[in-house]
This record gives structure tokens, sequence and C-alpha cells, in this order.
């Protein structure tokens, strides 16, 4: 196959709706040479990608027997792309809408510098178009974490140049061919998150900048494709926060890290947690302290079960996720 064009790749969970909006907003896309593909992630409902591919006729779909979680998930679509001949790779969100001229800022970008590994664009709420989501993001070595830059914020111009960033969302970045080929396909050992910064510290690592465009813009439904304060989701991050900081930081600081992780992480994260939830109106009555004693003493147990299973499983399957979900119940979020 010859080596052109884009490849925009969406994953699809149970999400019919917002997939059906984004592949709409594709449609009025300018960039001549622009292949969607859909890999949905093992839906409940069958029919709901038998309709997709019947409103959608030029989308390429496949199918997963199950949820094989995100960075699986991505690999089989890029693996896809890439065979058919893609010479970049865009890696967005099903709950976004993209402005017709998104993709021309970022292929401009990543073709003007061999040295370019990721290429992420301006990216605001979809509920309020004045207010930023992500503007690039930096990776906090010491932390362990990357945030996103500008984040709430209301847009006055002050993300208006183009910059060198520490780490790029895969909810909305571009990837040239080449990095796949260099540094190897999307790490799979997170089931879902995470995987963004490991990938991002492995394309620096290999001597890739990552880089902000501002004119590439997109709009994203924020939290409408799965919920923060649920136990699964919980018990998923801080098992994924323990394998990213063990991948790149050394050993001897690790260990001295991870014990104040740890201690943080079971004594007040919890309650952090908890005060997020309220703010966000998941909790029941504010002052009601049976439901907060339960629900801070459940996500202390989760949050131990999973650094626990950080240094013993190496894969965790969506099975896995469902048992948590089972086996500790968040009452006073009204989740499981």
């Amino acid at each position: 196959e010859p080596v052109s064009g884009v490849a925009v790749i969406l994953l699809n969970w149970n999400s019919y709706d917002l997939l059906r909006a984004c592949l709409h907003s594709l449609r009025n896309a300018t960039y001549p040479d622009l292949r969607t593909y859909v890999v949905d992630n093992g839906s409940r409902d069958a029919s709901e990608v038998d309709r997709l591919m019947e409103e959608f006729p030029k989308v390429t779909v496949m199918r997963l027997p199950e949820n094989v979680g995100f960075a699986r998930a991505c690999n089989v679509g890029i693996k896809r792309a890439l065979a058919e001949g893609a010479a970049h790779v865009i890696l967005l969100n099903n709950d976004t809408v993209v402005e017709p001229g998104f993709a021309e800022p970022l292929v401009a970008a990543a073709e003007s510098d061999p040295r370019i590994g990721a290429v992420t664009g301006k990216i605001y709420y979809a509920a309020d178009r004045r207010r930023i989501w992500c503007a690039g993001g930096d990776h906090h070595w010491l932390l362990g974490n990357c945030e996103y830059t500008g984040e709430g914020m209301v847009d006055r111009g002050q993300f208006d140049r183009m910059r060198e960033i520490g780490f790029a969302t895969m909810c909305y970045s571009l990837f040239p061919r080449r990095v796949f080929e260099a540094v190897g396909l999307v790490p799979e050992q997170y089931f879902f998150g995470l995987e963004e910064w490991d990938y991002s510290v492995a394309l620096r690592k290999a001597g890739y900048q990552l880089v902000y465009v501002p004119d590439s813009v997109i709009y994203h439904k924020v939290g409408q494709s799965y919920g923060r304060f649920e136990a699964g989701m919980i018990y998923n991050f801080y098992r994924n926060k323990i394998l990213f900081t063990r991948s790149y930081m050394p050993r001897w600081f690790w260990w001295a890290w991870y014990v104040v992780f740890a201690a943080y992480a079971v004594g007040l994260a919890p309650f952090r947690m908890r005060l997020l939830a309220y703010d966000r109106g998941e909790g029941e009555r504010r002052g009601d302290r049976t439901f907060h004693r339960v629900s801070v003493s459940v996500m202390r147990r989760v949050i131990a079960k999973a650094l626990a299973d950080a240094r013993s499983k190496s894969v965790v399957t969506w099975k896995d996720i469902q048992a948590v979900r089972e086996e500790f119940c968040l009452p006073a979020l009204g989740m499981r």
C-alpha cells in the first residue's frame, strides 16, 4: 500500500449517540484524504453497530467480541490503518465533535519536522465553547503524574502559540506513522487510562518532541463516556499509577515514592474524592455522616487492593474490573 492520508480512529463502547454526533462532525472535515475507523469494544447491543454501518457506509468498522481495554482496542485500529497505508493516525474520543479544519494544522506540524512524534490541538468543553478542557499537557516527574494545561480556563488567547509540551492526550492527538514503526504501539498493560502518559514518556525518551497547535480545535463532552467515582475506575486508576511510575523512575527512588504515595492514597485520597463527588452532585445528603464513613472506608479498601494488584498482576481484564465493582459498593455515591 502507498503511504498517504490520515486515519482517524474512534473507539465505541455502548455510546452510539455520542459516536454518531462525532461521525457527523467528521463528515464535514475539509482534509482531502481522511479515513475513519471505528473499533467497537464489545458493546452490548450489536444492532447499534449495524445501524452505524448503514448510516456511515464509508466508515471502516471493526467489532471486538468483548471489552479489551482502551489501548488494546486502539492498537487494533492502528494496525489496520497502518496496513492500509495511513501516513498519520489521529486517536480521537468518540465523545467529541471536531471543527471542519481540525486535521490540517496537525498534519502540517507533524510534517514540518521528523523529530515531532505527536501533535495535539486545543480542546474545549462542548458544554461551554469558550472554556478550555486541554491545551497540551505537562509531565511532573517527581509527582508521577501529568496534567492538562489550561483546564477550566476561559480562552482569552493565552494558549494561542504553538509550543512543545510534556504529554499529548489520547483524547485527541495525531501520531505520525514513523513513531509506531520506531517506538511501537500504545502500551497495553493499562486497561484504561495513563497509557497516554506512558506513551508520551516513551516518545520523549526516544528523542521525539510532543507539540501543541492552537489552530486545531475540537469540543469534548467531558465525562459522558465513563464515570469517575465508581469502584472499578478508582481501582484501575491507582493500579495504573503504580505501573506508570515504576516504568520510568529509578528503582531506588520509586520505592521511596511508593511509600509516600501509598500512605497518601489510602489515608487522604478517599476524603478528597468524596469532596469532589459532592461538588459533582454525585453524593447523597451532605450531612449524612454514615454514608460518608461507609464510602470513605470502601474507597480505602479499593485503593489498597489496587496497590497490591499493581505489584502482582501484570494484566487486568474487563472481568477483573467488573469483579471489583461487584465486590466494593459505593453506596454514598449511588454507584456500583
